[in-house]
């Protein structure tokens, strides 16, 4: 069992918040007595979808599903030659975002882009900081060094996604999101052949992503483009109204 304080979401939500994320070892014994010494007015609790019992006893503590989370991994040196030939057949552009691109960004992430996100769809009050705190967590990725990548067809902009290569050399894709609102799939599918490319360009052999069973179209994209389930957990969430 991992406990962690998350402060970036106290900064999203102006609320004290908690992650906890609970491993296939951990008794209910242990998990039950952890859980309730939390004080935090935003809890949430990730747990292995083999352990049906600690489902059972978060829903009991007064926790509520939020998701499935998928993890995902793509083998970026096998699909990186495939990947580029699509880019090139549809006749796509990927570049780094210039400052004024950064805007168009803005505008469409404070708009309705994660509209599917668990935070959007949550049935508190939290859903009204959904879109400012995707945007937060874009500024912070800039602010370590990453970049924002712009996929563009010869009319329009397309998508876009942030990378950025860790201390250790790691490539680290933070989030993406695609523009096109008649035909997303393929626009989806199109923005995760530009991930594998730029991560094959940074020298990066493979590729980690996550993505919600409440965004079933992301899944299909990046399953589309390649990418494999790796795992699995589920998410549960616990507001505390009583508390700041």
């Amino acid at each position: 069992m991992i406990i962690r304080k998350t402060p970036w979401e106290d900064r999203n939500f102006g609320l004290s918040t908690v992650e906890v994320v609970l491993e296939e070892s951990d008794s209910c014994v242990s998990v039950r007595d952890n859980i309730q010494d939390l004080s935090e007015a935003f809890r949430i609790v990730r747990t292995p979808v083999q352990r049906i019992d600690l489902s059972e006893m978060l829903s009991e503590l007064g926790f509520y599903f939020s998701e499935a989370l998928f993890r995902l991994r793509a083998d970026v040196s096998r699909l990186s030659l495939v990947s580029r030939i699509e880019l090139e057949n549809r006749r796509l552009e990927l570049s780094t975002a210039s400052l004024g691109e950064l805007e168009i960004v803005r505008d469409a992430v404070l708009g309705s882009l994660f509209e599917n996100d668990r935070i959007s769809l949550d049935p508190s009050m939290l859903s009204n900081f959904s879109a400012i705190r995707y945007w937060n967590w874009i500024c912070d990725e800039l602010e370590q060094g990453g970049e924002v990548k712009l996929l563009k067809s010869p009319s329009r902009p397309l998508g876009f996604f942030v990378i950025r290569t860790t201390e250790n050399q790691v490539v680290h894709v933070a989030l993406s999101g695609s523009f096109v609102e008649g035909n997303k799939a393929s626009a989806g599918l199109a923005l995760q052949h530009a991930v594998i490319c730029a991560c094959d360009e940074r020298g990066a052999s493979s590729v980690d992503s996550r993505v919600s069973s409440n965004n079933l179209q992301a899944l299909r994209a990046n399953l589309a483009a390649g990418y494999e389930i790796v795992g699995c957990e589920y998410t549960f969430t616990y507001r505390d109204t009583s508390v700041r």
